[in-house]
């Protein structure tokens, strides 16, 4: 997907704020086209500005790509640097190298194994000629056309017990409450077995928790690895 027919300016450096609408002073259309990418030359994708956090929250320049405005000066379309981390597949990473005659590594193929908005595990498959350096075996991968456009790196929050979830949807770490993805990626740490939330509390007696950013800027469980 592209955004096309529009003019973007690009290098800014004005925060936004969602509770009064503005673009540093300019104002923000109550309809504007809400974007996000994870990489510069990537595709980019919709948001719903009710993703974007509540109406205390203010977005930094930082993590803005490019806007637009219409004739009038009013904001009409907003592309946002990774706001939601919802682009990325997240779960357990494998990389197979490619050599050349040399024996120089020259691209990889990368795996990610991760949970589809189903609920059912499935894989991606992509190149990555950049040869990113990453840390696994757990992150976040953005793969489209066979291409691996970014990986994202996953920080272990802490270790938990079975009494610190709240439902599903939630989980105590520290003193901190931190909301678990739809499709979080589940699955034993001893043998890398993939299973459900549900069975993965009944059958471990902790749990490693890892987020895909601070809890601050808007974090969330992407990956829960069970410990028996």
């Amino acid at each position: 997907m592209t955004v096309k027919a529009v003019e973007m300016k690009s290098g800014i450096s004005p925060s936004f704020s969602i509770g009064s609408m503005k673009l540093g002073t300019m104002t923000v259309s109550p309809a504007a086209a809400i974007y996000e990418r994870v990489s510069k030359t990537g595709p980019v994708a919709r948001v719903d500005l009710g993703d974007l956090g509540g109406s205390s929250t203010i977005i930094a320049g930082a993590k803005i790509y490019h806007y637009s405005q219409d004739s009038a000066g009013q904001v009409v379309a907003i592309v946002f640097s990774n706001i939601t981390g919802d682009m990325y597949s997240y779960g357990r990473i494998s990389v197979e190298p490619t050599v050349d005659e040399y024996g120089n590594e020259v691209g990889r193929t990368v795996t990610i194994r991760y949970c589809g908005a189903n609920g059912s595990y499935t894989s991606a498959t992509g190149t990555d000629t950049r040869l990113t350096n990453i840390i696994g075996p757990y992150v976040g991968v953005y793969i489209a056309n066979g291409k691996v456009y970014a990986m994202t790196a996953l920080t272990q929050l802490g270790t938990v017990k079975v009494t610190d979830f709240m439902g599903e949807k939630q989980v105590q770490v520290g003193s901190r409450t931190v909301s678990i993805a739809d499709n979080v990626y589940v699955c034993y740490d001893s043998n890398g077995e993939e299973t459900t939330l549900a069975k993965l509390k009944n059958a471990c007696s902790s749990f490693k928790i890892y987020v895909d950013r601070t809890v601050d800027e808007g974090g969330i469980v992407r990956v829960i690895v069970g410990i028996k």
